[in-house]
């Protein structure tokens, strides 16, 4: 979107100037001399305007009767297809050059009255941006680390867990591998740490690709100030954001084997999968907004908390208790993940194929009720 939105901006903009007054030679000039704006003759510009071969119409209309005129004064009419962004761009640049010229209108009025520019100008505004390069480096980098981190852990996640899973049983391989010399909940791990792998590697590759290349997705919007920005991890948040991601990964890896273990196909597998690939989505998103304050309420929230820890050392801040919360409880919802999906592995008819039921059945019938009521 940076990159279409840069390469709009620097075209140039298919202009017709429909009689322009007599007595403003100036303006035409003004309009054909900006290297943004280029004076074309189409032979029907209203449809040229709409099979977008022209971008803006401006018009001169006369006054409407009774109206009244000031000497010098003219109407003037901007005729764009709001359909499309090249012909919105070049309203945009007709009504600042229209803005410029009035200015210089009135100023040359008030000059012949024996008036100075400054009574059209009692006062100058000045904005200074007081941030750094690095600051501003950060302000972008904490709105995009966050949440293309924790989406690309998951989706990185949802093929390696599904494959390790429906895939086995897809391909016929489970039995094989229920016939290696070791406990099944070996099997299990070597699954998990797979996926996990797989998981934390996407997490990585994508933090540090976002770091690498935001200068350039954002040069096209910030028109060559993004050289002047520093996208730089200060070197004590990096320890924060590689546990921050080791440990979403174990938890996300853990979570989508749980569903993915009930298809018979990988493709129901990914149908299986896809809900709890948007649970993880939903907090990401609703997290990752600047105003929210990472405090110890928030840091129980799984996911979450992850968020929020990785936005504030993205920006340079550690609230270390907060940061513990949020260690402690993504811990422990791998060791509850990762405990229910071990459970749910171990289970012969699950492995084998034969259950025919959906997970909530499942945790009913043969998890959850007493040892005695079982078959």
């Amino acid at each position: 979107m940076a990159f279409v939105r840069g390469q709009t901006d620097d075209l140039a903009s298919r202009v017709v100037l429909r009689d322009p007054p007599a007595d403003h030679t100036s303006l035409r000039s003004l309009v054909g001399g900006d290297p943004r704006i280029t004076l074309v003759e189409p032979a029907l510009p209203e449809d040229a305007l709409s099979t977008g071969a022209l971008d803006a119409l401006l018009e001169f209309p006369p006054e409407p009767i009774g109206g009244r005129k000031l000497p010098g004064s003219f109407r003037a009419r901007i005729v764009f297809d709001g359909s499309k962004d090249r012909s919105a761009v070049a309203r945009d640049r007709l009504a600042e050059i229209l803005g410029r010229y009035r200015v210089r209108q009135i100023e040359s009025r008030l000059l012949s009255l024996g008036l100075d520019r400054g009574t059209l100008r009692p006062y100058e505004v000045e904005t200074v941006n007081a941030s750094s390069p690095r600051e501003m480096g950060r302000f972008f980098l904490r709105l995009w680390v966050p949440l293309m981190v924790v989406m690309m852990v998951a989706l990185g996640t949802l093929y390696p867990a599904v494959d390790a899973t429906a895939g086995e049983r897809e391909r016929s391989t489970w039995e094989t591998l229920a016939t290696l010399p070791t406990d099944r909940i070996n099997l299990v791990l070597a699954k998990y740490l797979y996926v996990a792998t797989f998981s934390g590697a996407a997490g990585l590759l994508n933090l540090g690709a976002v770091v690498l290349s935001m200068g350039s997705v954002l040069a096209p919007l910030l028109r060559g100030r993004a050289a002047d920005f520093s996208f730089a991890l200060s070197p004590a948040a990096v320890p924060v954001i590689v546990a921050g991601i080791v440990l979403l990964a174990l938890f996300v890896s853990a979570g989508m084997m749980i569903p993915a273990a009930f298809a018979r196909t990988f493709k129901e597998g990914q149908a299986l999968a896809t809900p709890f690939l948007m649970a993880i989505f939903i907090p990401a998103q609703m997290f990752n907004i600047p105003s929210i304050e990472f405090t110890s309420a928030l840091a129980c929230v799984p996911v979450g908390n992850v968020v929020l820890m990785l936005r504030d050392a993205v920006g340079d801040t550690y609230r270390w208790p907060q940061i513990a919360i949020t260690l402690a409880v993504e811990c422990a919802c791998v060791a509850a993940a990762l405990g229910l999906a071990a459970r749910i592995l171990r289970r012969e008819e699950l492995v084998s194929g034969a259950y025919q039921g959906r997970f909530g059945a499942f945790l009913r019938q043969r998890l959850f009720r007493p040892s005695k009521d079982r078959p």
